[in-house]
């Protein structure tokens, strides 16, 4: 046998026939050759799930954090933790810069004020969010419930809530609310009225039991301030990975007693919590790669045991072990081509439902979605196909340096 000449041919040949073999010999092998073609498709369904439900949900709660602060907030250096911000001026010499930033979006400003929102039978405290004429509703629009966004131009004394305000005071749109708020002493505490047009639900309780939303001149007008001045900007950039660089830059153009925080910086609680979501991904990832690989090692010893007669014949004609151990690492990168085809159907099939139609539903006050969320990740998924395979092929390796330590007289004759 002419291995140099015919070596890949023949290898071909035969792997493809032990692949496809129906003979007596290949009886005992051939139920663990499904089991383990359906435990890599079994791994390769987990790992595409865990990856594009952990960063669905990492990505569906990070954007509603930053809808109600912007990725960047920009305020008053001295800014407390408080609801009650130290006013900056909205006619900064660094706006025209901001706007000829490529990483940014949008901005706009905003304002903040505690009070009390009350009808005559129930009370609630709450975070006034003031807005002005400018104002990006899109977000909002989605999450309404019923009624509208305020229409601040026709009427500034419109409020948005929550639907969870409107279930604690058992309001509806169209009617009147009274809002108290705190004035500095010796002055009286302040009562505004305002009618609800519009009831929003985030799915995020933690700032849906917060935040209102009206016109930031009625801020102005509590605190007495000039009609330039507002609590600060919430700054959107068009890529959140942008996020730590456009920070350093928007901190080297903004004057000196003002200060640019990232929503990372704002809400370190919940992001520490995400960042929770990338280990539990890393630590699936791990443990279907570890089965992958002992699956595979164990069935390629079963093969090469099981066709020890074979090996002694091919080594009796001349073979190299080399060629004899490409011809087991052929047949098994086959099962793994076909269990990764498997996996790859079911598991994107999997994601493609979820995502389109929401089929798996959460509980949203623990998990701030209604339903888990799917976001398709090509280089994720290509990666997760690539390291299976590498994985896979390396492991595979070691039990076939068994074929080297096979006698062909001995092999010839074992039963």
């Amino acid at each position: 046998m002419n291995c140099k000449t015919y070596g890949l041919s023949a290898i071909q040949f035969i792997a493809n026939r032990l692949v496809y073999s129906r003979s007596e010999e290949g009886k005992v092998s051939r139920p663990v050759i499904r089991i383990s073609i359906a435990a890599i498709a079994l791994s390769v369904i987990v790992m595409l799930l865990a990856v594009a439900s952990g960063k669905g949900l990492q990505t569906e709660i990070r954007d509603k954090t930053a809808a109600f602060s912007g990725h960047i907030t920009i305020t008053n250096y001295d800014q407390n933790s408080s609801y009650e911000p130290i006013p900056i001026p909205a006619d900064e010499s660094y706006v025209p810069q901001l706007n000829e930033m490529p990483e940014v979006d949008y901005f706009q400003a905003f304002a903040t004020k505690a009070g009390v929102l009350r009808t005559k039978e129930s009370f609630d405290g709450v975070v006034l969010k003031g807005v002005d004429s400018t104002y990006n509703w899109t977000f909002f629009r989605e999450k309404l419930v019923r009624g509208s966004v305020p229409d601040l131009t026709s009427e500034p004394r419109s409020i948005l809530i929550s639907e969870y305000t409107a279930n604690r005071l058992q309001v509806d749109t169209g009617q009147r609310v009274i809002m108290s708020f705190i004035q500095k002493p010796p002055a009286n505490p302040r009562n505004l009225p305002f009618q609800i047009v519009g009831i929003y639900n985030s799915g995020f309780e933690d700032f849906d039991k917060v935040y209102v939303l009206s016109d930031i001149q009625h801020i102005r007008s509590l605190n007495k301030w000039e009609d330039n001045l507002i609590g600060g900007y919430e700054v959107y950039l068009k890529d959140f990975s942008q996020l730590d660089d456009a920070s350093v830059k928007i901190n080297k153009i903004i004057s000196f007693n003002t200060i640019a925080r990232t929503v990372e910086q704002n809400y370190a609680h919940i992001f520490d919590w995400l960042n929770l979501f990338d280990l539990n991904i890393a630590i699936v990832l791990i443990i279907m790669a570890v089965v992958s690989a002992v699956n595979m090692i164990t069935v390629l010893l079963i093969m090469i045991l099981e066709r020890t007669r074979m090996v002694g014949v091919l080594k009796a004609l001349g073979a190299p072990s080399s060629m004899i151990q490409r011809i087991f690492i052929r047949q098994a990168l086959h099962l793994i081509l076909r269990g990764l085809i498997i996996g790859n159907v079911i598991g994107l099939g999997i994601m493609a439902i979820q995502k389109y139609t929401g089929i798996i539903q959460l509980d949203e006050a623990t998990y701030y979605v209604s339903e888990a969320p799917i976001q398709f990740l090509p280089g994720y998924i290509v990666g997760i196909n690539l390291g299976t395979i590498l994985i896979c092929w390396l492991v595979i390796l070691i039990p076939s340096r068994i074929i080297t330590k096979i006698k062909p007289a001995r092999a010839i004759r074992f039963d």
